[in-house]
């Protein structure tokens, strides 16, 4: 990359700077302003890739055979990640249905125990309550 300072005019009293990036690329600043130029040379770059592929069709061809290849590959990943994923979620479905009825079957010895345990409490209440009535009739009898 060259470089080159030159001064304008007097009046203007300001520098520029010359900078050649590259074969027909130049950028030209100073302090109020950058300017570019493309030359020739850019652009014949395009002519000679041109030349330097003889067959374009034939590169087109194993461009797109290329493309199409990954796809597939792509495509074919896509498919076995989904279908591993789904044999997952499958398993993951069938281990939840066995847990619920686990569940639904415990909660219904629980139930089935409280409603024991409340059988329980209101018979034992229920003898309490007939022995009390006995005992109060008993004590009226007596009086």
């Amino acid at each position: 990359m060259k470089i080159h300072s030159a001064r304008q005019e007097e009046t203007n009293k300001s520098f520029y700077e010359v900078i050649n990036v590259s074969p027909g690329y130049q950028l030209v600043r100073n302090r109020e302003q950058i300017s570019v130029t493309l030359g020739d040379e850019m652009f014949d770059r395009k002519k000679r890739w041109e030349s330097e592929i003889p067959d374009k069709g034939r590169f087109s061809r194993e461009l797109k055979e290329a493309h199409e290849a990954e796809l597939s590959e792509l495509e074919n990943n896509y498919k076995a990640a989904l279908k591993a994923e789904k044999l997952a979620a499958q398993e993951k479905l069938e281990e939840m249905g066995k847990e619920y009825k686990y569940l639904k079957n415990m909660f219904r010895t629980y139930q089935d125990s409280i409603y024991d345990e409340m059988e329980e409490k209101w018979s034992k209440q229920k003898a309490k309550w007939k022995k009390d009535e006995k005992f109060e009739r008993e004590n009226i009898l007596l009086q």
